[in-house]
This record gives C-alpha cells, sequence and structure tokens, in this order.
C-alpha cells in the first residue's frame, strides 16, 4: 500500500516539474479510458487528444497551485477534468457565441475570482491557441496576462518605450480574440 502511494506522490512531483516520462506515464496508463469515453459520446480519436492534453494542462496547473490539495488519485482528478471538458466540446457543437469582449472579460488580470473547472478549461485553450501567434505577441501576452506585470514592466523587459508596448499588446490581443472566435469549444466554455 505504501508503495502505490509513494508511486502517486512521485508522480505528482515530476507533473508539478513537467518531466516528459510524468505525461508519457498518463497517456500510456490513462488516454485508453479517455477514448473510450469519447468516442462512445459523439466523439474521435483527435477528439480525445484534444480533451485530454487541454485536461493535462489542468491537471498540473491545480498541482502547481500552492493551496491546492488532492484528495483523489490523479488518474481520477484527470478522468473528472476529461469528462466535464467533453461536455462542454458536445455542447459548443451546437452553436457559436460571438462577443468581441469575451476573452477581456476572463483574462482581466483585476479579476479576482476563484477559478472553475470551466475557467481552468478556458485558461487551458487560450494557452493552446496562442501557440499559433508569433513568438513576440505570446511573450507579451504572457507577460501581462498571466504574470500580471506592468506596461512599463513590460515595456522594460523587451526592451521597447511603454506606448509601443500598448498598441502592441492591443493588436496581439485582437490577433488571439480573432483565433478564439472561431474556437467553438472556448466559446461553448464562455456562455456557461
Amino acid at each position: 500500500m505504501k508503495q502505490k502511494r509513494m508511486k502517486e506522490e512521485q508522480l505528482i512531483q515530476e507533473l508539478r516539474d513537467g518531466q516528459d516520462k510524468a505525461f508519457s506515464f498518463l497517456f500510456r496508463e490513462h488516454f485508453a479510458s479517455t477514448l473510450h469515453y469519447v468516442t462512445n459520446n459523439s466523439g474521435t480519436r483527435e477528439d480525445a487528444e484534444d480533451v485530454f492534453q487541454e485536461a493535462l494542462i489542468v491537471l498540473v496547473r491545480k498541482l502547481r497551485e500552492q493551496t491546492f490539495e488532492l484528495n483523489v488519485k490523479v488518474a481520477s482528478y484527470l478522468y473528472a477534468v476529461v469528462t466535464k471538458m467533453w461536455l462542454y466540446k458536445l455542447r459548443s457543437r451546437r452553436g457559436i457565441y460571438e462577443d468581441s469582449d469575451l476573452l477581456d472579460n476572463h483574462m482581466d488580470p483585476n479579476n479576482n475570482f476563484e477559478v472553475s473547472d470551466n475557467q481552468e478549461a478556458q485558461y487551458a485553450i487560450v494557452e493552446r491557441t496562442m501557440t499559433f501567434l508569433k513568438e513576440e505577441c505570446r511573450e507579451m501576452l504572457k507577460l501581462f496576462y498571466f504574470e500580471r506585470k506592468s506596461m512599463n514592466e513590460i515595456a522594460s523587459v523587451l526592451g521597447y518605450s511603454q506606448d509601443f508596448v500598448k498598441v502592441k499588446k492591443s493588436r496581439c490581443m485582437n490577433e488571439l480574440r480573432k483565433k478564439l472566435l472561431q474556437h467553438e469549444e472556448f466559446q461553448d466554455l464562455v456562455k456557461l
């Protein structure tokens, strides 16, 4: 019994550290249940892969939070996130929500709300979508929204004037917003 608990603790630490072998282990041991669930509920293998990847992002983010306490096995938590995310994705296929302020409402650095599973799923989609932006835009948005740096700090880090950073951030944000407006899953999560 102690041996299994140690393995679980080791897995958690390796996930926090971002070690590839932990992700490979989870994929090897637990992707099959995700694939089974998604394909038995109107999805494809590609859908299952997307959901599994997004659920891993949510899991790791939660594990890295100082205040988060995992009271179930990693596999159980991961499966719960997968099932919730897949239900959101199924709902997203019903229609598209277009609100030009949808991203600003959910990435406002002054928002002091507790992060729900829905918001975790949104952040996972935003992070994945950001990979399609140019490196400079990704860095700028990451500094502003995720690291909560001021425009002045961003200008200093990137070596630009504060005015340039304001304009560039706005352009990058518009580009990200455009991509997210095309992302049905994100739109459905925002509607909830």
